[in-house]
């Protein structure tokens, strides 16, 4: 039976339109009519997405300035979004990644990937930012001894991801996927600097590389399913946190990356085994359409909605294939819809809601 704070996301549930597959979506110019989902969720989301972008293309970054890795994040939000129907304009943040993405990418291959993951996605040339060479960035920044791109896991996820997209092979799979085996805590889980001693585990890092292993075809590998069900143990009724333990919550962004990774083992969010957590997801909502980090910290949130509108769209990563071997995206996953009898259940009612199914 769910607890009443599950009974409660499942009440404030609202209507999602059925999604639908599209083809790549590239940089391109928005009409308000084609705007994604309007008036739904994620259309709130992507306007209040787009309210932050600054004259120059990008997107404000923790330094109060516009941000390659913002910029990266939002792109691949609104890309996804793009979606679930109609055009999403992203050329004014395709020639900002453009014409600053040199300086960020060369700070590590995690940094180069984010990069090529949304440069691809929006359509443009990842080989060719300004002259630069972000795909061969990534390549570079393989330790030829741990087999581990960037400086921990969460790094060689990225790097898988964006390497998959643009149709580069790796250098040695065998060492690539055994770096991240080795690296993996026995509890299913992988630390973002690669750390493997009990409890050092988070659920961001695992959820990225359970989207990097499927991406690279070993959704069937005891890697992916271990870390599955780490994601399933560490679980709350209002959605995933960063970390288990005495005094964990939930917050977007750890939901939203944990609808990706269902969604890209072909898990239904909605589902009751899952507690219905892309309902979950949507009660960090605020009124503007934007994201709060968690429940305790009401305020919007740019870098919780970049993580949340993905998510909500049913995509996992990479979200676009740009040349090289195509990507298979999975099916969106539309979040059920409660009825206006349904919504008139009580969180204190012990049943369970039609909905939840």
């Amino acid at each position: 039976m769910r607890t009443s704070l599950s009974r409660i996301a499942l009440l404030l549930v609202v209507a999602l339109l059925v999604l639908s597959t599209g083809s790549t979506v590239v940089a391109q110019d928005a009409t308000p009519a084609a705007s994604p989902t309007a008036g739904g969720p994620i259309g709130l989301a992507v306007g209040y997405i787009q309210s932050q972008q600054a004259a120059d293309g990008g997107y404000l970054g923790f330094s109060g300035a516009s941000d390659p890795g913002a910029t990266s994040d939002a792109v691949l939000a609104l890309v996804a979004a793009g979606k679930t129907g109609g055009a999403v304009d992203v050329s004014d943040a395709l020639a900002y990644l453009t014409a600053n993405g040199q300086p960020y990418a060369s700070t590590g291959a995690g940094q180069a990937a984010k990069l090529v993951l949304a440069i691809s996605a929006a359509g443009g040339k990842p080989r060719d930012v300004g002259g630069f060479d972000a795909v061969a960035t990534i390549v570079a920044g393989q330790d030829a001894e741990s087999g581990v791109y960037g400086t921990g896991v969460y790094d060689h996820c990225l790097a898988m991801l964006a390497l998959v997209q643009v149709g580069e092979p790796f250098a040695d799979p065998d060492q690539t996927f055994e770096a991240l085996r080795a690296r993996q805590i026995p509890d299913g889980s992988w630390s973002f600097d690669g750390t493997a001693t009990a409890g050092a585990g988070d659920s961001n890092t695992t959820e990225i590389c359970i989207q990097a292993l499927v991406a690279t075809g070993l959704a069937e590998d005891d890697m992916v399913q271990d870390g599955v069900d780490y994601l399933r143990s560490i679980q709350l009724p209002q959605g995933f946190p960063f970390q288990p333990g005495s005094g964990a919550t939930a917050d977007a962004n750890s939901t939203g990356l944990a609808i990706q990774a269902l969604v890209a083992v072909g898990e239904d969010p909605s589902s009751e085994a899952w507690q219905n957590v892309g309902g979950s997801l949507l009660l960090f909502q605020n009124p503007s359409g934007a994201f709060r980090y968690t429940m305790d910290s009401p305020d919007d949130n740019l870098f919780a909605t970049l993580q949340a509108v993905p998510a909500m769209a049913g995509v996992a990563l990479p979200i676009a294939s740009a040349g090289g071997t195509p990507v298979a995206l999975p099916e969106p996953i539309p979040f059920p819809t409660c009825t206006a009898e349904e919504l008139a259940v009580t969180p204190e009612a012990d049943a369970e809601l039609p909905c939840a199914a």
